[in-house]
């Protein structure tokens, strides 16, 4: 039987973005995507966070050697600190949520699945800079405050339709066989 292509990147993050239930099929499947995208997307998410002091930063590179390299790297681990802590408190909440049936699972999966979840919030924070950029002027009081909730609501939708693909699958296949054998020999 022949078996369908696998997604290219540039798909796969569509597909997380557009339509994230379809995304979280392809991951409980066993399709690449989840962490790893969000991973290759981290240079791009740090790029539209703070463009003006990422450009100062590196330009002290060249004359502070690597002090100030290490500044940078400081600097660039904290401004994803919240990334990474959101993704895997998405997948924790998740794990306790689906309880003893997350044992069905793949290992890593529910990481996954808030790792692309996040993908949602970046493209939110993508799509106002773009606008932003097109539009060229700062946006408002009213937006900026808003921008951040919209992201993060976006963020827990895509969470909460990956949380409800797998407790669907897992409800369909009762039978499921946990992703990792028990140990031989134990009680």
């Amino acid at each position: 039987m022949p078996t369908a292509p696998v997604a290219g990147f540039g798909e796969r993050v569509g597909r997380a973005i557009l339509f994230p239930h379809q995304a979280s099929q392809a991951l409980i499947s066993g399709q690449p995507g989840g962490l790893r995208d969000a991973a290759l997307l981290a240079l791009p998410r740090l790029l539209i966070s703070d463009v003006q002091r990422l450009s100062a930063e590196l330009g002290e590179l060249q004359y502070g050697g690597l002090r100030a390299g290490f500044a940078v790297l400081v600097d660039a681990a904290s401004a994803l600190l919240p990334d990474v802590l959101g993704i895997l408190l998405g997948s924790v909440l998740m794990s306790v949520a689906l309880g003893e049936k997350e044992r069905r699972l793949r290992p890593g999966l529910t990481l996954d699945l808030s790792a692309q979840a996040w993908l949602g919030w970046l493209f939110v924070h993508v799509l106002a800079a773009l606008t932003q950029t097109l539009l060229q002027r700062p946006p408002g009081p009213l937006l900026s405050a808003a921008l951040p909730w919209v992201a993060f609501a976006v963020w827990v939708l895509y969470i909460l339709i990956g949380f409800l693909t797998v407790h669907r699958t897992l409800a369909e296949q009762p039978t499921m066989q946990p992703a990792i054998a028990p140990p031989r020999g134990g009680t």
